[in-house]
């Protein structure tokens, strides 16, 4: 649960063309393990993020439109792309993919063999980046 609601704060955001925090860590999204480490707290971060994602959805006016997302570690950028319609796409249809991956990979696994099922929706490249200092 924590994976799908933290997935649905990144795509929001990222369909929002929000910058993210410098330096980015995964380990500082506001929904993790860490920060909702029972259902009830994911379910309350979620709850909270509701509205902001419908708007989101609903302010979506160019679903062609492609949108880039850089994100600065320490040692790199990450630069991801997608037009909006995808990340749209994959906000509604993100829950859909992991319950047809679980029951798909049951039914692999059922028969004797392994599975790892993705589904995304982007483009992504990483670039060196010289080493952020204490000063900035």
């Amino acid at each position: 649960m924590v994976e799908l609601a933290g997935t649905e704060w990144w795509l929001a955001m990222r369909a929002r063309e929000e910058p993210f925090p410098i330096p980015f860590s995964w380990d500082d999204w506001p929904i993790t393990a860490r920060t909702c480490p029972t259902f009830a707290d994911v379910e309350r971060a979620w709850r909270v993020q509701v509205p902001q994602t419908r708007a989101t959805l609903a302010g979506i006016t160019d679903p062609d439109r492609v949108v880039e997302t850089r994100l600065i570690h320490r040692d790199q950028v990450t630069i991801y792309t997608a037009r909006r319609g995808d990340l749209a796409l994959q906000l509604l249809m993100h829950e859909v993919h992991h319950r047809a991956q679980a029951m798909g990979s049951a039914a692999i696994r059922d028969r004797g063999a392994g599975s790892r099922l993705h589904f995304f929706v982007q483009n992504e490249r990483r670039e060196p980046r010289q080493p952020i200092t204490s000063g900035g």
